[in-house]
């Protein structure tokens, strides 16, 4: 990368919104220590902390009980398959994360009629994307019951940064007699056909990325679009009420 590439990099990482950045830094620091840990502690790592669909699906019963089966479910988040899954889901973060954790910030900052400071809206933003990587999990569990393969890896809560994005940046423009739209209605065709062409990437990277040796695991696309249609329908409810003006 040239001299100016990596410095609009830097530039884009130290402007993003700062949970933004503690959740990059949150990502780098399990890959590190699961990167740093012995062999044989890594092994029991990734078994206590990735989704196992059959494990989930034993609930108590299986390894771990209760906990081992429920746990994973956000956990599996914060382990990855090697550096190169951790990057690209860490480029994704930033890109989409970073509107999402402004546009949180300033609509909690105006419903609260408080000025806005950097860590407004950190909770909901947390909140959004953890949900969206359990919503992702559920649904690969749901395409995959009573399989030993793990799941690991963000992409489930960056896919609903995605998709929180989708429903607030495709809203109408705004009319002189109306007051603007907050979201973009889930029919609208905008929404629809967005929500096409995301689902139809994630089938054929899906599909395509182990036959032409992508991928050696296989990508989660189920993971992918439950996460994004789970914040596409529900970022509304991570949004205060803004006071009528």
């Amino acid at each position: 990368m040239n001299e100016s590439g990596e410095s609009g990099s830097r530039q884009a990482i130290l402007n993003a919104p700062p949970v933004v950045t503690a959740l990059l830094i949150a990502l780098g620091a399990a890959f590190a220590a699961l990167w740093l840990a012995p062999v044989a502690a890594l092994a029991r790592v990734d078994w206590l902390f990735a989704l196992s669909p059959r494990r989930f699906l034993d609930g108590a019963n299986g390894y771990g009980g209760l906990a081992g089966a429920i746990v994973p479910l956000a956990t599996h988040m914060f382990v990855h398959a090697n550096f190169a899954h951790l990057a690209l889901n860490g480029l994704w973060l930033l890109a989409f994360g970073a509107p999402v954790a402004a546009r949180l910030r300033a609509a909690v900052a105006a419903g609260a009629n408080r000025p806005a400071t950097p860590w407004t809206g950190a909770g909901r933003f947390l909140a959004l994307f953890i949900l969206s990587g359990v919503a992702g999990a559920l649904v690969y569990i749901a395409a995959h019951p009573r399989e030993t393969a793990i799941l690991v890896g963000a992409s489930g809560g960056v896919s609903g940064l995605l998709g929180a994005l989708v429903r607030f940046a495709l809203r109408p423009a705004p009319r002189p007699d109306a007051a603007p739209a907050l979201y973009a209605r889930l029919t609208s065709r905008s929404v629809l056909v967005w929500s096409a062409v995301i689902i139809a990437l994630n089938l054929a990277l899906g599909f395509l990325a182990p036959a032409l040796g992508l991928s050696r695991g296989g990508i989660a696309w189920e993971a992918h679009i439950g996460g994004y249609l789970f914040a596409l329908i529900a970022f509304p409810l991570f949004e205060p009420r803004l006071r009528a003006r």
